[in-house]
């Protein structure tokens, strides 16, 4: 193939799949939906990714998880997400939330509950860890493992 006929190519628009964030030239990312993420679930994994990598995020959801019902009984369930760090994390998905915020943030939703599902899980099995090698039920009780 002559460099001439290597010009006259044209690139296809369609954006990959499962490419990463850095194979989508500018025309695909302009001329993309968010269909062309892959399924809701695949975003959805995405999302969860971002959330359990990013500190700030990590951080903001152990703190919602955790927090003591203040005075009025109301807990402030508000998580920020910088979209700065996001679209330098995934700026594929980040442009595509922008553009389609009403299509994505339900799913972007979900993830945050997915993520803090996660959580819970590794904590519950940290506890069950730690009560495991002190001996304890987790109120500090003896359980009899450790008694003579």
């Amino acid at each position: 193939m002559t460099t001439r006929q290597r010009h006259q190519q044209t690139p296809s628009l369609a954006p990959p799949t499962s490419a990463s964030p850095s194979d989508w030239s500018p025309s695909q990312l302009l001329s993309a939906t968010y269909k062309d993420l892959g399924s809701p679930q695949v975003v959805g994994q995405k999302f969860k990714y971002y959330l359990l990598n990013s500190d700030k995020c990590l951080a903001s959801l152990i703190n919602i998880l955790f927090v003591e019902t203040g005075k009025t009984g109301v807990h402030d369930y508000s998580l920020q997400v910088d979209m700065h760090n996001f679209l330098a994390s995934d700026p594929v998905l980040g442009n595509m939330l922008l553009r389609h915020p009403s299509t994505l943030l339900p799913l972007l939703e979900d993830a945050i509950v997915n993520a803090q599902k996660d959580i819970l899980k590794r904590v519950t099995q940290m506890d069950e860890i730690t009560n495991t090698r002190t001996g304890t039920d987790g109120n500090g009780n003896g359980n009899g493992n450790n008694d003579k």
